[in-house]
C-alpha cells in the first residue's frame, strides 16, 4: 500500500530538515549569547544538509525554515512577519543557487565554493530588505571574538567570509574524521586558526 511509503518518505524529510534548524538555534546562541565562537560552526549541519540534498524542493524548504527560525530568534524585536518573509525570500537565492551547481558541479567544488556564494546572498538579503537584517549577516558573530580585527580588510563582507569559510573547514575536518589524515586536518586548523589571530591581534 501506499500508506509505508508515504510514512517512510515523512521520515526522510523530517530527518532532513533537522539539520537547518540545527544550525538555526546554535546561531541564535551565537548573536544573543556570550557563545559567539558557535558560529565558526554553526553551519555545518546546514553545509551537511546542502551537500546530501540535491531536491530543489527540500532545499529551499529547509533554507527557510533555517532563515525563519534564525530571524525570529535574532530579530525578534521587529515583530513584523512580512519583513521576515522578504528577507528569507531575498536569502532563497543560495538554495537555488546550490541546486544549480549540484548540477555542474563536483559536491567538494561546491563546498568550497560555499563561502562565496553564501556571503553574496547575504549581502543581497541585508541591501534590499527593508529592515536592520545587516546586523544578522553571520560575520557580525565574530565582533566579539579575537577575529574582529578582520573586518579592517573587508568590513562585514570579509568578517562573513571568513567565518563562513571556518564553518567549511569544519565540515572538510568532519569528512576526514575517520581517515588516516584526521590529526594532520585538526592540527592544520588549528594552526592557521591561531595564526590569524595572532596577526588581527
Amino acid at each position: 500500500s501506499e500508506y509505508p511509503n508515504n510514512h517512510k518518505r515523512a521520515h526522510v524529510i523530517i530527518f532532513c530538515m533537522q539539520w537547518p534548524f540545527v544550525s538555526a538555534l546554535l546561531g541564535i546562541l551565537a548573536f544573543n549569547s556570550q557563545l559567539s565562537w558557535l558560529a565558526l560552526v554553526a553551519l555545518a549541519p546546514l553545509f551537511f544538509f546542502f551537500l546530501t540534498e540535491q531536491r530543489l524542493g527540500r532545499l529551499l524548504a529547509g533554507t527557510a525554515l533555517f532563515r525563519l527560525t534564525f530571524l525570529v530568534g535574532t530579530v525578534y524585536f521587529i515583530g513584523d512577519p512580512l519583513l521576515y518573509l522578504i528577507s528569507t525570500g531575498l536569502f532563497l537565492g543560495l538554495p537555488i543557487t546550490v541546486w544549480f551547481l549540484h548540477k555542474h558541479i563536483s559536491r567538494h567544488l561546491l563546498l568550497i565554493s560555499l563561502p562565496l556564494w553564501w556571503t553574496l546572498w547575504d549581502m543581497i538579503q541585508a541591501r534590499w530588505t527593508p529592515l536592520p537584517t545587516a546586523i544578522v549577516m553571520w560575520g557580525n558573530a565574530a565582533a566579539n571574538t579575537v577575529f574582529l580585527g578582520l573586518g579592517r580588510w573587508g568590513g562585514i563582507a570579509g568578517l562573513t567570509f571568513f567565518v563562513v569559510s571556518i564553518n567549511v573547514l569544519g565540515v572538510v575536518a568532519w569528512h576526514f574524521w575517520k581517515t588516516a589524515w584526521r590529526w594532520h586536518w585538526i592540527g592544520a586548523a588549528a594552526g592557521i586558526i591561531m595564526a590569524i589571530g595572532g596577526v588581527i591581534r
